[in-house]
């Protein structure tokens, strides 16, 4: 019989300096001023199974996957006025909070997001 951790899909690397441990939110009140950024630098992140399964078990379903549940729900009532925090990482920005936002502006077509970027010094440190 398979455990929960033969079960368990790893975390995707663009995100475990971010979800590895410790704070979640260790960036905040360091991150520069509100920018606006282009979705379809970030709509990647979408296709990542990012959000776990009724049952609870991590990273089994794709932002593109939600049709209904309390994740498409979270999405209809987030507001698109709270810029996203992200980092850049490697060659393109990591989203750290807001996913249900750039979800919700993805389905509605949106081109930018307001968006606050994390500083460098504060991605570097968190990273090692």
């Amino acid at each position: 019989m398979p455990s929960f951790r033969d079960d368990v899909r790893p975390l995707p690397p663009e995100l475990s300096p971010w979800l590895g441990s410790g704070p979640r939110r260790e960036w905040t009140g360091r991150l520069a001023t509100v920018v606006e950024l282009d979705l379809p630098g970030l709509t990647w992140l979408l296709d990542l199974p990012l959000f776990p399964a009724p049952d609870g078990t991590p990273f089994r379903i794709r932002p593109l996957d939600v049709v209904d549940g309390p994740h498409l729900a979270l999405a209809e009532h987030a507001d698109l006025t709270v810029p996203l925090d992200v980092a850049w990482v490697g060659n393109r920005f990591v989203v750290l909070d807001g996913l249900h936002r750039l979800l919700k502006a993805a389905r509605l077509g949106r081109r930018t997001l307001p968006a606050r970027v994390v500083a460098s010094e504060v991605r570097l440190r968190r990273a090692a």
